[in-house]
């Protein structure tokens, strides 16, 4: 999960075109390709701010985003806080 991952190689592998592989893909899984890396991206980043003491930056690192702002926004967009928010109030518990 800590590197890019397109669409487009998944299809090259299942060697199936673009759409194709994205129509079996949502009706195998339920979801898209896209939201299915970003659920595991975010279920990860959730389990690693919860197990370690790193800085929300090198865990948005560790799951995939280059860029700290990115995945502080995407964080609180699925979960409706900040991953700090969300380390505090664990590590006080």
């Amino acid at each position: 999960l800590d590197e890019p991952i397109t669409v487009d190689e998944l299809a090259e592998k299942a060697c199936m075109s673009k759409p194709t592989f994205f129509r079996y893909f949502k009706k195998m899984v339920g979801m898209s390709p896209v939201d299915f890396v970003n659920t595991k991206r975010m279920q990860l980043a959730k389990q690693l701010l919860t197990r370690e003491r790193k800085p929300v930056g090198d865990i948005g690192y560790a799951v995939g985003y280059k860029n700290p702002s990115h995945f502080i926004r995407s964080f609180k967009k699925y979960y409706g806080f900040t991953p700090k928010q969300y380390q505090k109030q664990i590590l006080s518990n």
